[in-house]
């Protein structure tokens, strides 16, 4: 049996709300195991959402979908209950973090994408402190972290990624967006989307210098979470709290999550479903969504890299994507 195959079908002990997997697996897990409506993800507590929400309430078309988040691997294992290939991958994942400890992060500045000549994403840098000050990058900036123009970005939440792909090897969609281009992993929060890189580089000057003399993003990483979905309409829900550094995966039931409905604490965010507040009037969000379009060519890029670029595209058919839903025809998220 294959060491993927054995870590499958094994489960962490757990506490009173967690579950063991019961999976096992007669063959490794692979990309047709992957969805859309799944993912591994970094995320700041609640009391760190203020700034960010009211940038992406008004500009992010995932706003009401995704809470704040970095995409560590998306799409991911389908979600097919507590005892079933969803809840092994989170054993897995957490024997594969039992090597990473956990660490401080920053959110304060600003970079961006662009996809093509029509649409840009602003993002917010994760850093291993506060960098107030430092101005936003390009598209081809920010995927070389570290210059003098970019602040560096946090070499723990790259650590992570990777422990976590080498885990999943087949699941290596968020650093591998360019066919045929070194593999990076480029971990990154996005905010919105603007209609071109001129207007986005200007975003994320603007954003900076509001940041500047506020109180930075700091806050503590000692787990990944594990997030699903219903259908693609539907919001994001924390379902399972993956640790850093050894010990129990918590797996999140709706009756856990109903209980847990008020609790206002942030060493227990993850049992609340995620509830934004209303976004304003106009916002991205709540514009429709173009209409698919059927794409006989499915090689033909879109964006930056060809069938998987950075960002905003329809990498179901072969156009560039960043973080998009590859496999649906959707438009990109996340």
């Amino acid at each position: 049996m294959s060491d993927a195959s054995a870590a499958a079908s094994s489960s962490s002990s757990s506490s009173s709300s967690s579950s063991s997997s019961r999976y096992e697996p007669s063959r490794e897990l692979n990309r047709r195991d992957l969805r859309y409506e799944s993912a591994v993800i970094l995320a700041p507590p609640p009391s760190r959402w203020k700034s960010i929400q009211e940038i992406r309430s008004a500009r992010d078309k995932s706003y009401l979908r995704w809470p704040p988040h970095v995409n560590l691997l998306y799409p991911f294992v389908v979600d097919d209950g507590d005892d079933g290939k969803f809840a092994a991958a989170a054993a897995m994942a957490a024997d594969a973090l039992r090597g990473a400890t956990p660490f401080a992060c920053a959110f304060d500045a600003f970079a961006f994408f662009e996809h093509n000549e029509h649409s840009a994403t602003v993002w917010m840098h994760p850093s291993s402190r506060p960098m107030s000050g430092r101005g936003g990058a390009s598209s081809d900036e920010a995927k070389q972290p570290g210059t003098p123009e970019d602040p560096p970005v946090c070499a723990d939440v790259v650590r992570a990624q990777l422990l976590l792909e080498t885990a999943f090897p087949f699941a290596h969609d968020q650093s591998s967006k360019t066919p045929g281009a070194p593999k990076r992993f480029t971990p990154h929060m996005s905010v919105g989307q603007w209609p071109a890189a001129a207007a986005a580089a200007a975003a994320a000057a603007a954003f900076e210098r509001d940041f500047r003399d506020a109180p930075p993003i700091e806050f503590d990483v000692d787990a990944v979470y594990f997030i699903s979905r219903k259908g693609p309409d539907a919001p994001f829900e924390f379902r399972a709290r993956v640790p850093l550094g050894g010990g129990d995966v918590e797996m999140i039931r709706d009756a856990d999550r109903r209980d847990a409905s008020d609790d206002d604490d942030d060493d227990y965010f993850w049992r609340r479903p995620y509830r934004p507040k209303p976004p304003p009037e106009g916002a991205r969000c709540l514009q429709p969504k173009p209409k698919r379009r059927r794409n006989r060519n499915r090689n033909r890029s879109g964006g930056r890299g060809g069938g998987r670029g950075g960002g905003d595209g329809e990498t179901g058919t072969g156009r560039g994507g960043g973080d998009g839903e590859t496999g649906t025809g959707r438009s990109g998220e996340g």
